[in-house]
């Protein structure tokens, strides 16, 4: 799990504070299988589950509630025309989160 937790004291002109704080959780599982078909092609196809459970809090308010399974596959096939030689291609889905603190909800400038 991963979690941040932060104060931020802005009392001087505003008289506000706040508190910020987040929880994320990751459960993941691979599995691929390989199959040469001859000597000059192969081919690999694998498939990843991903399950994130994040939260974000705001003075205890929730501000960010994300919850979500998903399915990543990938497939490789390789041609090994001479000996030293491999033409390949391949497919993977893949995705990109923001870090916990881009998330956050409060920005001091």
């Amino acid at each position: 799990m991963i979690q941040t937790d932060n104060h931020v004291d802005l009392t001087g002109t505003n008289n506000l504070l706040q508190h910020c704080h987040s929880d994320e959780s990751n459960a993941a599982a691979y599995a691929s299988v390989a199959h040469n078909f001859s000597d000059k092609w192969s081919a690999t196809v694998g498939l990843r589950f991903e399950y994130v459970d994040r939260h974000n809090y705001l003075n205890d308010v929730p501000q960010v509630d994300y919850t979500k399974p998903g399915l990543f596959p990938n497939a490789t096939v390789q041609y090994k025309p001479a000996p030293g030689y491999a033409i390949g291609a391949s497919y993977s889905k893949r995705i990109v989160r923001p870090s916990l603190g881009c998330l956050e909800s409060q920005h001091v400038h």
